[in-house]
């Protein structure tokens, strides 16, 4: 399980590199998919990482619910950085299915927000 762990956190952070790298590029859409994955993988990895199965679930919301029990802390979240939540979890579904476009300001708080998460709860292992 520690192995799988690491390669979780290890695509989280590319998916981040590319969230950065396209929102460089200005290619909005696709740098907010990214940094979705990004945090939806990191949270998935510190809930394995605790000994627990993660949720089958895309939902930032309810994997941070999870996460935040087993870590016995919560992220409180502004109205802002809830916000961004729903936009983070359109972004996985409009990738795939509907025609949904991100702003520049949109990815740039969305990115700023998988860091604040990533710096809150730390590196698994």
């Amino acid at each position: 399980m520690e192995e799988f762990v690491k390669k979780l956190e290890k695509r989280s952070e590319r998916f981040l590199l590319n969230a950065e790298r396209d929102l460089k590029d200005r290619e909005f859409d696709s740098a907010m998919f990214n940094a979705e994955q990004s945090l939806q993988l990191f949270l998935k990895a510190k809930i394995l990482a605790k000994g627990v199965e993660f949720p089958k679930t895309h939902e930032i919301r309810k994997l941070l619910d999870v996460l935040s029990k087993l870590e016995d802390k919560a992220l409180n979240l502004s109205k802002e950085e809830e916000k961004v939540v729903e936009l983070l979890e359109e972004a996985y579904i409009s990738s795939r299915y509907l025609p949904f476009s991100f702003s520049e300001e949109d990815v740039e708080k969305a990115i700023e927000f998988v860091k604040k998460v990533r710096d809150f709860y730390g590196k698994s292992l």
